[in-house]
Order: structure tokens, then C-alpha cells, then sequence
């Protein structure tokens, strides 16, 4: 599991869904005001180089609220997602009323 912004973002362990890379990912929002949050998720073999990155963003979470959403990572890794690591970093910003 990689986690960011102390906690509130983290992302699980890659699998295969019907041919597609998904990687879940929880933001949960530990702050007093609504928050909006900008994901990136990068994932690449083990002791490789080549990495790919998918950005996501939330918006407006409410405060004590978490938000489940998942990436696909838009390459076709050949190893199992076992052998697959998961790099993650965040940003938050106070979110429009």
C-alpha cells in the first residue's frame, strides 16, 4: 500500500480486471473544511525504470467523508501484479463553496 498527505490518500495493490491494470484508491478528507484533493498514482515493475502515471482528482469532499475511486493505468504490464510497485503523491486544496 503508498500512502500520501500523511495518511488521507492511499492506494492498494494493483490487480487485472478484464485485461485493464486498476489501481483503488481511498481519500479521506481528516481536515474541518471540504478539501480538494489531485492524485497522481504511478506504477511500474520492480527494479524497472519504466513507470506510467494516471492523475485523478476529488472534489469537495466533506470533511470525515471518504471517497473510494480507482485508476487504470494505461500500460499493459506483462508481470503479475504482485511484482508491480505502487508510487503515490497528493496535494489538497481548501475546495469552492
Amino acid at each position: 500500500m503508498a500512502t500520501a498527505l500523511d495518511g488521507e490518500v492511499l492506494a492498494y495493490a494493483p490487480r487485472r480486471d478484464d485485461g485493464r491494470l486498476v489501481v483503488p484508491v481511498t481519500i479521506t478528507d481528516k481536515s474541518d473544511a471540504r478539501t480538494s484533493y489531485e492524485v497522481r498514482v504511478t506504477v511500474r515493475e520492480k527494479g524497472a525504470t519504466d513507470s506510467a502515471t494516471v492523475t485523478t482528482t476529488a472534489r469537495n469532499v466533506w470533511p470525515g467523508t471518504t471517497w473510494p475511486t480507482e485508476v487504470v493505468i494505461p500500460h499493459s504490464y506483462a508481470a503479475p501484479a504482485q511484482k508491480l510497485e505502487v508510487m503515490l503523491s497528493a496535494t489538497r486544496t481548501a475546495a469552492a463553496h
